[in-house]
């Protein structure tokens, strides 16, 4: 029943393939951000360890490296700010949230997978991405509406992912900026957060000019070994102090509940990352597995840091649990080494929204010199980033918004429709499975477009208040 052929494809002058319609200007370019980053690591050796988390997928890669890359890439910077999204939801509550935005992103993920399972099986092609299963799936649903949507969905996911991205980098020169603070603090030394962020953005900059990947790539394993080394000496330092949970509330108040939704549905913001990491398995096969594994690992590696991290400080704890931790050699070490990390993930993350924009500006300004632009346009990403975090400079409202726009679209909305309308595609016959499919979809997408709305309003309605009392 698929009515969308693959479009011819022609050879371009550097040996790649692509379409016309992948060349136009003033359209989003129908890969998704992670399958273009993947081709930078095209001549890196798959024997090699994955070297980002974001992105950095490269060649075929094994089914112990599938696993790492999906754990990864759900952690990130989301570990070290759950703590504060259980003070938004309360002691009980924000657990047991957590178990079930768990359990809905094993289902949504899944969706994802099997129906990019469908489409290729109908199609005939080995692989396909996030925003074609979208177009493709739209076209053939049920419903006139969905079918009419089929081209925005498409465009609509590539605008999340690359909102999303350029969240990220902002969330990081927030994090960097309060970590800057906080070491400067220690020599007695007093920084507004204005003054340090300012005095961030040359670093920043400098290292987003960075083009040579193999030398960020190399960088960035070796800052993650030390990120995951300095969450380890944090959890067991917060094992020795761990207090009574139960003092705290065990349902925090109406007000905040929208927050804890966007700040806990950050966490799955990943999604995006699923398949591509499935397009390069060895073994794609095992997808499954390796999907649920790291999907189950990550949400209780969660819930263990957050429950921990809101029980020992409370009321107190902060958008990131580094800046309560005590100001000390030790962590003062452990500052540092993950601003390092971070800051050499902000430089790669770079690349995959470059990899989307460049392109549209050269074909714009064909008599410009390729470097100039791509020089332009990291200076122009830069800026951006640094402005969203100076408009927005707190960090759990920041992740809030993420959460809300980009997380709640992509992982909550998209997947029952796309896999509504697949089941759609193989049979128009209403069967047992496909009410009980529709009724989830309902609910996955009622729910995610109010929590998201809902989360959206309240943080934007803080942002304000906090601008208004400066």
């Amino acid at each position: 029943m698929i009515n969308s052929e693959p479009e011819d494809v022609k050879p371009t002058e550097g040996g790649n393939s692509r379409s016309d319609s992948e060349k136009s200007y003033g359209s989003f370019d129908s890969r998704t951000p992670q399958d273009q980053w993947s081709q930078h690591f095209s001549e890196i050796t798959e024997e090699e360890p994955l070297l980002e988390v974001h992105y950095s997928i490269h060649g075929t890669v094994s089914t112990r490296q599938s696993l790492m890359y999906l754990v990864k890439a759900n952690l990130g910077i989301a570990i070290l700010a759950v703590p504060c999204a259980f003070h938004f939801g309360g002691i009980i509550l924000g657990p047991l949230g957590m178990i079930g935005i768990g359990i809905t992103a094993v289902l949504c993920f899944n969706m994802i997978s099997v129906s990019g399972d469908k489409l290729c099986r109908e199609l005939g092609r080995s692989k396909i991405d996030y925003a074609e299963i979208v177009e493709l799936a739209f076209e053939n649903g049920s419903n006139p509406i969905i079918r009419n949507l089929s081209k925005a969905g498409h465009t609509a996911i590539n605008v999340l992912v690359t909102m999303g991205q350029l969240g990220n980098c902002s969330a990081y020169f927030l994090f960097l900026t309060g970590t800057l603070q906080d070491v400067l603090q220690q020599f007695q030394v007093y920084l507004s957060f204005t003054e340090c962020i300012l005095i961030m953005f040359i670093p920043v900059l400098c290292f987003g000019m960075v083009t040579n990947l193999n030398w960020l790539s190399r960088v960035s394993l070796l800052f993650n070994v030390v990120y995951l080394g300095s969450v380890v000496v944090i959890a067991a330092y917060l094992f020795t102090i761990i207090k009574d949970p139960f003092r705290l509330p065990y349902i925090a108040g109406i007000n905040t509940l929208p927050l804890y939704f966007g700040s806990s549905i950050f966490c799955i913001e990943s999604i995006g990352c699923i398949i591509p990491i499935k397009n390069k398995m060895r073994h794609p096969e095992k997808f499954a597995w390796v999907l649920n594994s790291a999907t189950i690992f990550m949400f209780a590696m969660l819930i263990s840091f957050g429950f921990i991290g809101y029980s020992v400080y409370g009321q107190d704890i902060q958008s990131s649990i580094t800046y309560n931790l005590p100001l000390t050699p030790l962590f003062d070490a452990i500052h540092i080494g993950l601003a390092m990390s971070v800051f050499a993930s902000y430089s790669v993350q770079i690349f995959p929204i470059v990899d989307i924009i460049l392109p549209k500006i050269i074909v714009r300004l064909p008599g410009q010199k390729r470097w100039k632009l791509d020089v332009g346009l990291r200076l122009g990403l830069v800026t951006v980033t640094f402005l969203a975090a100076l408009i927005v400079p707190e960090l759990a409202l920041f992740l809030d918004l993420i959460g809300a726009i980009v997380s709640s679209s992509l992982a909550l909305i998209f997947p029952p429709l796309v896999y509504d309308c697949v089941l759609y595609m193989e049979s128009s016959e209403w069967t047992r499975y496909r009410v009980f499919i529709r009724i989830c979809a309902v609910l996955l997408v009622v729910g995610g477009v109010f929590g998201g709305i809902t989360s959206a309003g309240v943080a934007i309605t803080e942002i304000v208040r906090q601008w208004g009392s400066r």
